[in-house]
């Protein structure tokens, strides 16, 4: 009878048999509402390095789950990613919430299923005790809360028209326009909610490079979550990094 850890490393294995490409699972538990947070890039750098040891990192398809978090670290998260890995396409099984689509925009690719869901991914502010989301504030008839929303969104929309403009993200190499960003914005922002959901058959009106994965791939990666989910329970921990060579986890 394996244990988790080596239930988890053989779905790590049998992902990669299925797919030709090495698998990294980012998992965040949860039970903590916190989700991605500042520093959590250093602890992916750390296992990415440690990875490299065993195997370079050149092919890899990253599986995420997960409610989102601190936007800036997604993004720096987005980054590393980018940066180390030659080619890296992202599997989402079940859920990528808010800020972690970020990571997925900044990817070759995007594999999920029917049913997977994807959330909003525009960014809440707070003012007052109360938060708001920027694009629906920016027409907002208090001057302070507009002005905040103007700010932000300015910040937000450069940053995404900088990773959309990397030659491998999901544009590919096509030249970013406000044309391509405006169908991707309303679909990825402007629900009447920050948790509702976006599908594959939404998601595959827009020009991205996307794929429906198979059900045999949606099985396994579902069960590696969810085996990711029972260890950082059972343990206390906010994040797991999984591999087929073991975990890495840390605390909240």
């Amino acid at each position: 009878m394996l244990n988790m850890e080596d239930q988890n490393m053989m779905l790590c294995r049998k992902l990669e048999e299925l797919t030709g490409r090495r698998t990294i699972a980012i998992i965040y538990n949860p039970e903590y509402e916190e989700g991605i947070m500042e520093g959590d890039e250093n602890f992916l750098m750390c296992a990415i390095q440690q990875e490299t040891k065993f195997q370079k990192l050149n092919n890899c398809n990253v599986i995420l789950s997960g409610s989102g978090g601190d936007f800036r670290t997604a993004l720096l998260m987005s980054y590393l990613l980018r940066n180390k890995l030659a080619y890296y396409s992202c599997f989402v099984p079940s859920v990528a919430g808010s800020s972690m689509c970020y990571l997925i925009l900044h990817a070759n690719k995007l594999i999920m299923g029917k049913e997977s869901l994807l959330t909003q991914i525009d960014p809440i502010f707070e003012h007052d005790g109360e938060s708001y989301r920027a694009l629906k504030q920016l027409s907002s008839p208090i001057k302070e809360l507009s002005n905040k929303a103007h700010d932000i969104w300015q910040f937000v929309y450069g940053q995404l028209e900088k990773l959309l403009s990397h030659k491998h993200s999901l544009l590919g190499s096509r030249k970013v326009n406000l044309g391509d960003l405006s169908p991707l914005i309303y679909l990825f922002m402007g629900k009447e909610c920050h948790e509702d959901g976006v599908r594959y058959q939404e998601i595959s009106r827009l020009n991205l490079n996307l794929d429906l994965a198979p059900e045999d791939q949606i099985l396994l990666g579902k069960k590696l979550v969810s085996g990711c989910w029972d260890k950082a329970s059972e343990e206390g921990k906010r994040l797991i990094i999984q591999t087929k060579h073991g975990s890495y986890v840390l605390d909240n």
